[in-house]
């Protein structure tokens, strides 16, 4: 796969230039969209992911995160 061309400003993109983006795994990302934690647009019968989408999931994981963070360490008792 070509590395993705940082100068242009794409509008959309593949599943696997997205996974390539986010640094996550098909796997990962189709999770992802099984649990409607990322959208995408279909052309055709391929998924393809905006500028919007990619942006609104880092977003989602940031604050996701941060919460995460407030709440410390859980402890499970075995």
């Amino acid at each position: 796969m070509q590395p993705i061309d940082n100068k242009i400003d794409r509008l959309v993109y593949t599943l696997n230039e997205t996974c390539q983006l986010l640094g996550v795994g098909r796997d990962y990302l189709y999770q992802q969209l099984s649990e409607d934690r990322i959208g995408c647009i279909f052309v055709g019968s391929s998924r393809r992911f905006t500028q919007q989408q990619i942006k609104a999931w880092v977003a989602y994981k940031e604050s996701e995160s941060q919460r995460l963070m407030k709440q410390g360490p859980t402890h499970e008792s075995k």
